[in-house]
């Protein structure tokens, strides 16, 4: 079965780097990721994301526990992270993420996925049918949380530990 790709772009009311910051700090996974999948870090090799970290993740859907191994693979501090999935049920699985100021308050965050379903042609026919719509929309709806996120992050620094990447 052939990969899938997704790209999406949304806006936020928050500096680049703020949204990178909020977007980069592992304590933040599971409110970044859909409420859906229930994600969750079981190890963590760094608690900010950088040059060579790696992480494992459990995640739920429709009702199986889903390991992945991560790595991130590109790392360009307040612009770009990619990370990739070592492992897992979405294998091959890159993610990119990319911060572009818009204005000194706001920014745009472009998200690129490629993946290759798992379970051959069902899995093909559950991504084209379900998989693939939910995730745009998924994507879609993180701007409010990314913007909240970073915001509070930037009002209490503190919070994340980061004073500069």
């Amino acid at each position: 079965m052939g990969l899938t790709a997704i790209t999406e772009k949304i806006e936020i009311g928050a500096p680049a780097d703020q949204a990178f910051r909020f977007a980069t700090d592992t304590e933040h996974i599971p409110r970044i990721l859909p409420r859906a999948l229930r994600a969750n870090v079981a190890r963590r090799s760094h608690r900010h994301l950088g040059p060579g970290t790696t992480l494992d993740l459990t995640l739920h859907l429709v009702g199986f526990a889903l390991r992945a191994e991560v790595a991130v693979a590109v790392w360009e501090a307040n612009r770009h992270v990619g990370y990739v999935w070592r492992s897992g049920p979405f294998h091959p699985w890159e993610h990119d993420i990319w911060f572009e100021p818009l204005s000194t308050t706001r920014c745009r965050i472009i998200h690129c996925l490629i993946y290759r379903p798992p379970w051959g042609v069902l899995g093909a026919a559950l991504d084209f049918l379900w998989f693939r719509r939910t995730t745009r929309r998924a994507l879609r709806r993180l701007g409010p949380s990314w913007e909240a996120g970073a915001r509070k992050d930037a009002d209490h620094p503190s919070s994340t530990g980061i004073t500069e990447i």
